[in-house]
């Protein structure tokens, strides 16, 4: 017959091996954890989102007598200084300096406009 001293074995040795199941698992999370190595600049710029996205935003176009009227309709808001307004006879800045929002409309001389945001375009009339 088993005693009660034999008994008590049994869940000590079941203690101890879980015990050690928990370290090595540990262990095994912390190495491959503290192993990454950050991202370098170049792939912090490659991946930022906001030097990636284009702006969400509305343009309409009307035409009277050989000029052009561009009406932002909605979206976001724009530095005015990145929007560049091209013709067929040229291209300028939106403004020096401020915003362009909902609303805001600008009037150019020439046909085939296209609205730039830092060189990508937003929309084109007749597009």
């Amino acid at each position: 017959m088993a005693t009660d001293t034999d008994r008590a074995v049994a869940p000590i040795i079941g203690v101890v091996l879980l015990i050690g199941l928990t370290v090595i698992l540990a262990a095994t999370i912390a190495a491959f954890t503290l192993d990454m190595q950050p991202p370098s600049a170049d792939q912090v710029l490659e991946t930022d989102p906001q030097t990636q996205d284009t702006p969400d935003v509305a343009f309409s176009f009307s035409q009277t007598r050989g000029l052009t009227t561009i009406t932002h309709d909605g979206g976001d808001a724009l530095d005015a200084d990145s929007v560049t307004i091209e013709t067929d006879g040229g291209s300028q800045v939106w403004a020096d300096s401020g915003r362009v929002d909902k609303g805001d409309s600008r009037t150019v001389s020439g046909s085939g406009v296209r609205v730039l945001y830092e060189g990508e375009v937003l929309a084109e009339s007749g597009a």
